[in-house]
């Protein structure tokens, strides 16, 4: 009897998982890139900010959030043996310093 989890499943799975987290990595610093270049103060930009934020998890919870699935992806970008794996593990270890250094 087949399992039900094959390979191929696991491996699409691993797919989505990771182009997910880029997609929510992108979405984040662009959301803030965006909101702080139409906001004039620190304030203003932070309350519009933390309203982009979906499901209104706390600041904390969704960095915690992404940085965990920037590792993930990571390891998951790792097993593929490409070109363009190796950029986008390059792109996810930029995001992961990132949300680190604003965790400190």
């Amino acid at each position: 009897m087949a399992s039900f989890f094959s390979r191929k499943d696991v491996g699409s799975t691993a797919k989505i998982i990771a182009y997910s987290s880029l997609i929510l990595n992108v979405y984040y610093f662009s959301a803030w890139i965006f909101i702080f270049s139409k906001n004039k103060t620190h304030d203003l930009r932070v309350s519009k900010f933390m309203l982009s934020i979906p499901f209104g998890m706390s600041l904390q919870i969704l960095n915690i959030s992404l940085i965990l699935l920037s590792i993930i992806s990571i390891v998951i970008f790792a097993q593929y043996h490409t070109s363009l794996s190796k950029v986008l593990i390059a792109f996810q270890s930029i995001f992961l310093l990132m949300f680190v250094w604003q965790n400190m």
